[in-house]
């Protein structure tokens, strides 16, 4: 599976990038809106990890750009300012996961591994103790 990950912090998006490659995944890495944007025009990405917190653009301005572009991509949000109100506004554009920091990578991985299934892409094993078919919980609180 392709991954974007959109990522102000490189400490963190390199953190994200290692972790899900060990996965089996392939991850590219953008530090801005602007870059996501040239990034998800040039490519095709299966899912995108999306900061809230850019620091060129408003990240909800991102994500119907990058559906336009890629109808079929499916996105998770992450956010260390967590409120209702941001959560309500980025669900209207259909994310699949609202996901608050620090990033729990055991989740992650299981977003990962569902979506790549969901993809029919199978290289990424599934996490211990939910079996492959299983879906994350990906609307819970």
């Amino acid at each position: 599976m392709k991954l974007l990950v959109i990522e102000d912090d490189p400490t963190n998006s390199r953190l994200i990038q290692q972790t899900i490659c060990e996965w089996g995944h392939r991850v590219a890495i953008s530090n801005s809106g602007k870059d996501a944007l040239v990034k998800a025009c040039q490519n095709r990405f299966d899912l995108v990890l999306l900061d809230m917190s850019l620091p060129d653009m408003e990240a909800c301005d991102l994500i119907p750009t990058i559906q336009s572009a890629w109808p079929d991509v499916k996105i998770v949000t992450m956010t260390d300012s967590n409120s209702l109100e941001l959560e309500r506004r980025v669900r209207k554009y259909g994310v699949i996961y609202y996901m608050i920091k620090p990033i729990n990578f055991k989740e992650l991985k299981s977003i990962v591994v569902y979506m790549s299934n969901k993809l029919g892409i199978s290289d990424c094993p599934a996490p211990k103790g939910r079996p492959v078919n299983s879906k994350p919980k990906l609307w819970s609180r």
